[in-house]
């Protein structure tokens, strides 16, 4: 049982079309620098890259799930919080802006080794990761910055986010509706 996160980055097609490649690198990297950091400072670990985005995975050190969904929530905060600074540099030097969606979902996953024996990866599969996946999508056509589950807002301590609204979405792949959250996560508190 674990948190998976991913990212979605909007607007990265038509920044990709007007700039160099060495500059496509450039801003994923930087903009990947504090994603990563953001997973690395919550105990979480960032399982892949998917072209402009990212998957990471919480509560694999067998925490409690209001830890591992706070972690994952958290984690969610500071990405949002580190893109006005990612913003200004990209502005400043290469022109555009990134806006950044983010589905989180909390359930049971299968974890290991997966892969061609020459190019094994240790990563998360089953319904958790799909739904986090499709959340992660569903960041467009609600216009949400983050998406969580029903499942994390049920480990989540009361004071340490904000509802802003619920949406019953029909997820690919899913044969009743998914209850999908937005909601603004509050800072920590004196003793996190």
């Amino acid at each position: 049982t674990g948190a998976v996160l991913f990212t979605d980055l909007w607007g990265f097609t038509g920044f990709a079309e007007s700039h160099l490649p060495y500059d496509v690198i450039h801003a994923l990297n930087l903009l990947f620098r504090h994603l990563g950091r953001a997973v690395d400072d919550h105990d979480g670990y960032v399982d892949k890259y998917i072209g402009d985005n990212l998957m990471a995975i919480f509560g694999l050190g067998c925490e409690s799930a209001e830890t591992t969904c706070l972690n994952a929530v958290r984690a969610a905060r500071d990405m949002l919080a580190s893109l006005p600074r990612v913003n200004r540099y990209l502005a400043d030097y290469l022109g555009g802006e990134f806006r950044l969606g983010i589905g989180i979902a909390y359930g049971s996953m299968v974890t290991g080794e997966l892969g061609f024996p020459l190019k094994r990866q240790f990563t998360a599969i089953g319904d958790t990761v799909n739904v986090a996946a499709r959340l992660e999508s569903a960041t467009r056509e609600t216009r949400a910055d983050l998406l969580v589950c029903n499942g994390v807002v049920r480990h989540l301590p009361a004071e340490s986010f904000e509802p802003i609204r619920s949406h019953e979405l029909a997820l690919k792949g899913k044969s009743t509706p998914v209850l999908a959250h937005e909601i603004t996560v509050l800072p920590d508190g004196p003793d996190a």
